[in-house]
């Protein structure tokens, strides 16, 4: 378990003690703030999510008291650059699936489809059970 302040870190005096529940959270400023932990996905989202929540109380924290805020403006920036760079490469193997899986696999399906009906089926679009008893491709 976390215990202790990460004052000499951050420059914020929060207190670990208590991981689940009701914890309180004093700043620079000396103002406790109380709030409820909850658990988060263990992910790139739940960890960017983590971050993000904590730079923006940290940043808001350092601006009401004057504090340099340069250090948190980075962090924060890398974490929606993260998240930007991760809902990229989703999208990027979502449409690489679909032009050269699910595409290629309709064209198949309908390329199979058309020679079927033009071998089997007669003009008037009636069924030959002639045709389909020699139709070579009957098996796929």
């Amino acid at each position: 378990s976390l215990r202790g302040h990460t004052s000499d870190l951050t420059g914020l005096n929060i207190d670990f003690s208590e991981l689940a529940g009701q914890v309180v959270r004093t700043g620079l400023d000396g103002d406790d703030r109380w709030g409820e932990e909850s658990t988060v996905p263990e992910d790139v989202y739940g960890l960017i999510t983590v971050t993000i929540t904590k730079e923006i109380t940290e940043l808001l924290m350092r601006l009401r008291i004057g504090a340099p805020v340069k250090l948190s403006v980075i962090r924060l920036s890398l974490a929606f650059a993260m998240m930007v760079m991760n809902l990229g490469l989703q999208l990027g193997i979502c449409a690489y699936t679909r032009a050269y899986i699910c595409n290629a696999s309709v064209r198949l399906v309908q390329y199979n489809f058309r020679h079927f009906r033009s071998h089997v089926f007669d003009a008037s679009g009636s069924p030959d059970l002639a045709k389909w008893q020699a139709y070579e491709l009957k098996e796929e």
